[in-house]
Formats: structure tokens, sequence, C-alpha cells
């Protein structure tokens, strides 16, 4: 569990860094994505706010897989602007998030303790259950945006479904990769790397 502790607040004191340096750039050149930057230190800080502020205790491996995400999606995709340079980017994202939502999903079910490795076929119908919950939450709340504000989160103007179906999809290819990868370590009694994380969640 303490090695999971540092692999977060290294992962958050370099990302501020980099954060620093990028923010740096904007504002000596034209400012574009200042907002975005901004707000990428407090996403970055919600684990230790809830921790130290409103006392709620926060599991490193949780914390661990919202940083990566953040890491990702904010820094990488926004921030650095990888969404509009690498064309693939944003597919990418999204087949990360269906991964780490079945890693969520595991977790869920550890503190909850309805896990149970030998009910593979639950545990896989549970965790592709759940991918498909947030990943339709998250289109959700893109769609809710571009309503209430004016946005184009979900590119509906150039692309009509697509994108938001795009989305789904690549999340679903990555819950996919982790059951093969989950199944693969259970059958075969290996442990690599989802079954050593599912060790630490039950820390």
């Amino acid at each position: 569990m303490k090695k999971i502790k540092i692999i977060n607040l290294s992962l958050v004191i370099i990302t501020i860094i980099l954060g620093l340096i990028q923010l740096y750039q904007i504002l000596t050149t034209n400012g574009n994505r200042l907002a975005t930057c901004l707000v990428l230190f407090p996403i970055l800080l919600v684990p230790l706010f809830l921790r130290k502020v409103c006392k709620i205790p926060i599991h490193p491996v949780m914390e661990l897989l919202y940083l990566i995400f953040v890491i990702i999606a904010q820094f990488l995709g926004s921030v650095v602007n990888l969404y509009s340079k690498i064309e693939w980017f944003d597919l990418f994202a999204h087949t990360l998030s269906g991964f780490l939502t079945a890693l969520l999903a595991l977790f869920l079910m550890i503190q909850f303790k309805q896990y149970n490795e030998k009910k593979l076929l639950f545990n896989l119908t549970y965790i592709l259950g759940i991918v498909f919950l947030v990943a339709g939450l998250w289109e959700f709340f893109e769609y809710g945006s571009d309503v209430l504000t004016g946005s184009n989160l979900q590119h509906a103007i150039e692309t009509g479904v697509h994108d938001t179906m795009d989305d789904m999809l690549v999340a679903f290819v990555g819950s996919i990769l982790f059951t093969i990868c989950y199944s693969y370590e259970v059958l075969k009694n290996k442990k690599y790397l989802i079954r050593t994380l599912i060790g630490y969640m039950k820390e």
C-alpha cells in the first residue's frame, strides 16, 4: 500500500510541475487553453481535499486510477492539447477509461464485500455493466453541457452521433481488454497487473 501512496504523490508532483511549465508557455504565447490549464491543479488535488478537509477516506488504488485518468484526459489531452495534435488520442483516452472503469467496478465489489474470484462469469457481467453505465452517464453529461452552455463537447455539429458512439465503443473495447486480461490471470492462476491491484484493494 505504501508503494501506491508514493506513486500517487509522485504523479501529483510531476504533473503539477509539468502543468506549471505549460501554464508559463500559455501565458507567454496566445493565452489559449488558459482556463483548461488552471483547472488542472484543483482537479489533481480533489483526493487530497476529500481526505484532509472533508475527512473522507480515499483508497490509494482508487486515487491512482483517478490520477491516471486525469493525467491522460485532462493534462495530456486538453492542456498539452493532444486531442488536437493526435487524431486518435481521444479514442485512446476513452479506451483507457473503459479499462480503468473496469478496475473501478472490481474495487467497488471488494469494498462492498461482494467479490468472489470463483464467480468469474458474474464478475465479468458486472464489470461490463458498470463500464456501460459510466460511459453512458459521461455522454449524458457531455450532452447536457452542450445544451446548457452551447458548447460542442460531443462534436454533434460535425459528426452527428458518430463521436458519441465512437466514445462508447472504444470504452467497451477497453473493458473487453480488461476482461480478457483478468480472465487469463484468474483461469491460469497468474498474478500480473490486475490480481496484484486486487491484492492492494483488499488492504
